[in-house]
């Protein structure tokens, strides 16, 4: 994806410069946190002391059963720690912070254990009873960052950090997202991020965290003794918080300038798209009959050479635009982006009175969001593709993992008719007894 040699690059060269090259949005947002991870220490310091945590269960089932029994000693319904570095990405790490940070779901924060109380006492008994020098070490390490106010502060600030981003994330994932939508969501949470530096997210972890403090002579979280003053711990934790934020921002805008950023060459043409996001469209009739014509004018100019060389004529664009904006806004308002213009692409009359500005629709619908659904049918190949099933014919594979990332899901799909033809269509009689399938009158058959 370099700018001078890179695919994007050569691509633009070949093909033209309408090109917009989209490097897959997930990993974009991925690789973004990666550069805060290594640009604040603070940061650091939690995802080292996260990774620890995760190890010293993940590798020791002992340990799974001795914090397991610490669980019911307290009362408290003890998670296995995730790790941050797992292949889902950014909702992997809100995960890891969730988890260590869970709270009893009634009581007080300050006083009631939790998960938190839970792995620090076995940390303390690991320090002092651990067979190995290495886990008596790192049970050390990790009590002492725990017992540190700074650390769980700052702890609570990231869970809200990781709970946007992990959101973000979570939407550039999906198969039916659109560039504009996808600008929309990056925006949202740019704003979010920036609101967060002057005050906690209500509702938000720190914000509890901060009202649990309020009062407390001999400072504690979960029962647990907090090492230093809450006055000192504000001032530090505002200045993290400070830095974080302002990392972050700048982290997403380099990764994404060329969707975001008014200054690149590209972002005239994606900014332009958003006029087919019709719930954005004014409701007054008046303002609808301008709306988008200066945008579709750009549109038409940055495509002219692929509009042209696929027939569309552009002479109609905009009479075609003043129709559509008609029929949309009083007949399919009520529709979903996605399906509108499945609907207007796809059923006549509307695919042929609107054959023209359909293209440009094509062009918006076609814009590559993320790899993830790629990256999801290599998981269903390994999962279906075991080594059990190591002989599945190319065909079989490809038709099971169709089925398994673009078929209906569990809740809607109905096993009937596959189980009627799997008991009749062989060769061979599958069952001696089985003559036909039973009507609804009859007793329900039972598969097992």
């Amino acid at each position: 994806m370099g700018v001078h040699r890179g695919v994007s690059a050569l691509l633009k060269q070949a093909a033209g410069q309408h090109v917009i090259p989209i490097h897959c949005m997930p990993h974009r947002l991925e690789l973004a946190i990666l550069n805060l991870q290594r640009n604040e220490t603070m940061m650091a310091k939690v995802y080292d002391l996260l990774h620890l945590v995760w190890k010293t269960y993940h590798q020791s089932p002992k340990s799974r059963r001795e914090l397991n029994l610490i669980g019911k000693e307290l009362g408290v319904r003890v998670c296995s720690p995730s790790s941050v570095k797992g292949t889902r990405w950014i909702p992997h790490v809100h995960r890891a912070l969730s988890v260590f940070l869970r709270a009893a779901k009634e009581g007080s924060l300050s006083t009631d254990s939790g998960q938190y109380s839970a792995v620090l006492r076995h940390m303390d008994h690991l320090a002092s009873s651990a067979a190995s020098a290495e886990i008596q070490g790192r049970a050390k390490k990790i009590r002492k960052g725990m017992h540190e106010i700074n650390f769980c502060a700052f702890s609570h600030f990231l869970a809200d950090v990781f709970n946007e981003l992990a959101s973000l994330s979570c939407v550039l994932q999906k198969n039916d997202l659109v560039l504009p939508q996808a600008i929309s969501a990056l925006r949202k949470t740019v704003m979010v991020l920036q609101a967060m530096q002057e005050t906690p997210q209500r509702g938000g972890k720190l914000c509890q965290f901060m009202e649990c403090l309020q009062g407390q002579e001999e400072i504690s979280f979960q029962g647990v003794p907090l090492s230093g003053d809450v006055t000192g711990m504000q001032q530090r934790l505002q200045r993290n918080i400070t830095s974080v934020i302002t990392t972050t921002v700048e982290a997403i805008n380099t990764r994404f300038g060329s969707l975001i950023n008014e200054d690149s060459e590209d972002y005239s043409a994606v900014n332009c798209m958003k006029i087919f996001h019709h719930d954005t469209w004014p409701e007054n009739t008046n303002e609808l009959v301008d709306y988008g014509n200066d945008q579709l004018e750009a549109l038409m100019e940055h495509f002219r050479h692929v509009l042209t060389s696929s027939g569309c004529q552009m002479d109609a664009l905009p009479g075609e635009w003043q129709s559509l904006k008609t029929l949309v806004s009083y007949t399919f308002k009520d529709k979903s982006y996605s399906s509108l213009w499945q609907t207007v692409s796809t059923k006549e009359p509307y695919r042929t009175d609107y054959k023209n500005i359909l293209h440009l629709v094509d062009i918006l619908l076609v814009l590559p969001i993320s790899s993830a659904q790629c990256e999801r049918g290599f998981s269903a190949q390994k999962r279906l593709k075991s080594s059990l099933r190591s002989c599945l014919h190319v065909s079989t594979t490809e038709d099971l993992i169709r089925i398994t990332t673009e078929g209906p899901s569990l809740e809607l799909f109905d096993p009937t008719k596959c189980a009627e033809n799997w008991l009749s269509a062989g060769k061979r009689s599958r069952r001696p007894n089985y003559k036909s399938w039973p009507s609804d009158s009859e007793s329900d058959m039972i598969f097992v």
